[in-house]
């Protein structure tokens, strides 16, 4: 694959490296905080934390997690690394909790041309690119 992409002067690599991530948690606003609405995976940062489906979430740090969007950027804002402390609702009642989140660096990739990443693209590079994007077979997009 990287192969490929390199034929055609395209260059995979990490979207945000430095923004933190906790997994992809899907999040709705709803009152007291932020409801987390689906499974969270085994393994991530917030499952580690204690975090599932149907809590919701108060504070991230010392900010209360007024909408989705709050939470989402202390989240990204924290250092692959670094502790998040999280304080939630055990599904969306009870007596508050509070866990320490050690987030991890984004894992999503992007692909971007390689003058987009600095690079020079050869006239291989473009001729291949050009007649890759022109072929009508497998472009359904």
């Amino acid at each position: 694959m990287h192969a490929l992409l390199a034929d055609a002067g395209l260059v995979l690599r990490p979207q945000s490296p430095q923004a933190g991530f906790a997994g992809e948690l899907r999040l709705q606003d709803s009152p007291g905080g932020v409801r987390i609405t689906a499974a969270v995976l085994s393994g991530s940062p917030a499952y580690q934390a204690g975090l599932d489906r149907d809590d919701v979430i108060t504070a991230v740090g010392l900010t209360p997690a007024t909408r989705a969007e709050v939470v989402e950027a202390a989240i990204s804002a924290t250092r692959p690394g670094m502790p998040l402390r999280v304080t939630y609702l055990h599904r969306g009642r009870g007596q508050p909790l509070t866990s320490t989140m050690r987030v991890i660096a984004d894992p999503r990739l992007e692909v971007v041309p390689a003058e987009q990443a600095g690079q020079v693209l050869t006239d291989t590079q473009r001729r291949f690119r050009d007649a890759w994007l022109r072929s009508h077979a497998g472009n359904t997009f």
